[in-house]
């Protein structure tokens, strides 16, 4: 299991993937309780790093699952080693790097470098989430606010440095051309209301991944495994497609204990 940020995020998944799966959410290069080296790292190097864990652990293959550049680090590892990838869950992410992605994370590495706590809080939400999200659940956001601000209170410089590192990584991986090659069955999440990876994203997408399903996830924020966690978990738990699925195809779960790889 694969994150743009810390392992944590999948908190609300693993219970629920767990009665099924060996669940393995990872911290990458750079957060939480992994080395954090200097910025200038790439998605294909933490693609590298996630098969080195899944080597050492004596996996041949996983559930792969990435939400955010975690999507991003998941289709690098389809690309490089598709027979290590059982099924593939991109969840609110891209193919690409858009513009819109480059410009919001150019203001998201200043902003995070400043070291001022209410400006960090303040930005990151108001570039996570739609205006319609924000004025529909104010006070949902507002607490999000308030720990966001505690966080940023609590980073060290090292982690500062992990975080811009992740932004520059994700903001720059481009395997557009190449994802005609992924064959791998895949599943594509995305909430109708993200403001950071927008639904089109997602559409792209699957136009691209020849085996390929898309599920928009109504009134769902950038964050949706967090902020509508039922929802998320009954379209994203692990499971098997049919060869080839497309949107209109039923799935029906693997059996055994697979492990689901995610950040």
């Amino acid at each position: 299991m694969l994150a743009g940020l810390h392992h944590t995020f999948w908190a609300k998944q693993v219970p629920v993937y767990g009665e099924h799966f060996r669940c393995l959410a990872l911290d990458n290069r750079g957060i939480g309780q992994s080395q954090v080296p200097p910025a200038g790292y790439s998605v294909e190097d933490m693609a590298t790093d996630t098969l080195q864990v899944m080597d050492a652990l004596g996996l041949e293959a996983a559930h792969v699952s990435g939400f955010s550049m975690g999507g991003s680090i998941a289709l690098a590892i389809a690309l490089r080693a598709p027979a290590r990838v059982l099924t593939l869950s991109l969840h609110s992410t891209c193919g690409r790097p858009y513009p819109f992605l480059k410009h919001r994370y150019r203001v998201l590495v200043a902003v995070t470098r400043a070291g001022d706590p209410d400006l960090w809080a303040e930005a990151t939400v108001i570039t996570a989430f739609s205006d319609r999200y924000i004025n529909e659940h104010d006070d949902e956001v507002e607490a999000e606010v308030a720990r966001r601000r505690a966080r940023r209170r609590a980073m060290t410089d090292e982690e500062v440095e992990g975080l811009v590192g992740h932004y520059l990584a994700f903001s720059s991986y481009d395997p557009w051309d190449r994802l005609g090659d992924i064959t791998i069955p895949t599943l594509i999440t995305v909430g109708s209301g993200d403001a950071v990876t927008p639904v089109a994203y997602s559409e792209d997408l699957h136009a691209r991944l020849r085996s390929s399903e898309l599920h928009i996830i109504p009134d769902a924020p950038h964050r949706a495994l967090t902020f509508t966690a039922e929802a998320f978990n009954r379209i994203s738990q692990p499971r098997r497609p049919a060869p080839r699925a497309r949107a209109s195809s039923s799935f029906r779960r693997t059996s055994g204990h697979s492990a689901r790889t995610m950040e």
